[in-house]
């Protein structure tokens, strides 16, 4: 299981706003990976089912985020959770911007983001395939506002991290995107 899938980018002052809920019971999500709160106000992973996360998975609480410590309660190195801890997450629609080099055609392969993503909104997947080495990426598909978790992109970069042109096609690794629901403020 992959960790930091998605991590904070630029935040505004004191660093990105960060959130906490007790640990909900069987859970294996990583740092970086997506959560919500349950039913039960406890933090549990999104189901990563192969499919788009939708506004659905969310359960009745509506809130959801990127996990900001690791939340595995059947780790065997010493590092295991305790169903009940406080785990920390970054909520979405906050407007804290996320860096990730999880960019997937809508077959589920690895792709080269090109500069013209910029200001378009795609779907978030929770890909379950054996062949990525993530579990979280941005698929490259349009999100449905109000139906899909969305990641509305704010910049490509290249390895070295500097913005791309918009006609650049071959040099894009990072996506800099902000996570919406389209459901309102978490």
């Amino acid at each position: 299981m992959p960790a930091r899938d998605f991590m904070p980018f630029i935040t505004g002052s004191g660093g990105p706003v960060v959130r906490y809920g007790r640990l909900n019971a069987a859970e294996t999500f990583r740092e970086g990976e997506m959560v919500f709160i349950n039913n039960d106000g406890e933090v549990a992973e999104l189901p990563i089912d192969d499919s788009v996360v939708i506004v659905g998975d969310m359960e009745s609480s509506q809130l959801a985020g990127v996990a900001a410590m690791d939340g595995d309660t059947t780790r065997t190195d010493g590092f295991a959770r305790t169903t009940g801890d406080l785990i920390s997450y970054y909520p979405i629609n906050m407007g804290t911007l996320f860096i990730t080099d999880n960019y997937v055609s809508a077959a589920d392969t690895a792709a080269i983001p090109p500069g013209t993503i910029v200001g378009e909104s795609f779907q978030v997947h929770g890909s379950n395939a054996t062949t990525l080495t993530a579990n979280w990426e941005i698929l490259s598909t349009a999100g449905v506002a109000g139906v899909d978790m969305q990641a509305l992109v704010h910049q490509v970069l290249n390895s070295q991290m500097e913005p791309i042109g918009a006609t650049d096609t071959t040099t894009g690794k990072w996506i800099v995107f902000e996570l919406i629901s389209g459901i309102g403020a978490a």
